[in-house]
């Protein structure tokens, strides 16, 4: 039974990536995603299995919108077994794309918050350029698209600036990525709560930070968050390092 199991999943993820649209009625995809939840919890025996789950349950969440709903059981199963691929193996392309398409249905759980922090930690701390780069992605579109109040947002932002202290530069590189994306594509009044408590950071990675392209990268950023920024705030960042910096090269440490 198991062996049939995994090879209907295989057959349908083929078929279903295949077709790209969905004509079925709500109920029969909504017992499909059951299927595929039974299998990968109960059935599965292999990775390319849980993969081939992954990828059919991703397309159906992106391509079914509206038609699928997901449990707040199933979304936690789900999301324990994305976690899993995410932190712990090289299998992490498909469990990324499963948690994008669960932050653009906006699939509200506490394991959804959870695991994005995780994400965003491991996103500094990893050696795989791939993993920085799925990481910085997922993470990017959690904070434009997914519901956050101030505090949840707040935090956030508050610990990619802590982690422009971190000490490899491929971490800090990637850090400063994540933060281009949002002074460029948060709104204008979110971001505008956010000008003051972003700028000051980067002034002094600006002066301290030993890498040429991450004081390059701190460049460009300051230069577009002052672009966004209120005439009347951005005239006072300027006159306040001006300030700063005739008290001496120490104030910038």
């Amino acid at each position: 039974a198991t062996n049939l199991n995994e090879h209907h999943v295989r057959r349908t993820t083929v078929g279903v990536a295949g077709h790209g649209q969905f004509t079925q009625p709500s109920l029969h995809l909504t017992s499909d995603v059951r299927n595929h939840l039974h299998i990968t919890t109960e059935v599965a025996t292999s990775s390319l299995t849980l993969q081939a789950c992954f990828k059919t349950l991703t397309v159906l969440l992106r391509e079914a919108s509206g038609r699928v709903a997901l449990s707040q059981a199933q979304l936690k199963v789900l999301l324990s077994f994305a976690r899993q691929d995410i932190l712990d193996s090289g299998r992490q392309a498909v469990a990324f794309g499963l948690v994008c398409a669960i932050i653009a249905r906006k699939f509200v759980c506490e394991e959804v918050y959870d695991l994005v922090e995780a994400i965003g930690e491991h996103m500094v701390t990893s050696q795989s350029e791939q993993t920085r780069a799925l990481s910085a992605q997922t993470l990017v579109q959690f904070l434009l698209e997914f519901p956050l109040g101030d505090k949840r947002l707040h935090a956030h932002v508050s610990a990619l600036l802590r982690n422009l202290d971190y000490a490899y530069e491929t971490g800090r590189k990637v850090v400063l990525e994540v933060l281009a994306r949002l002074v460029d594509k948060l709104p204008d009044d979110v971001l505008g709560a956010y000008v003051e408590l972003i700028f000051l950071p980067l002034v002094t990675r600006l002066v301290n930070d030993d890498s040429a392209t991450c004081r390059r990268m701190v460049g460009v950023l300051i230069k577009a968050l002052l672009a966004r920024a209120e005439r009347r705030q951005a005239d006072g960042l300027v006159e306040f390092v001006v300030e700063w910096s005739a008290g001496g090269e120490g104030l910038l440490r």
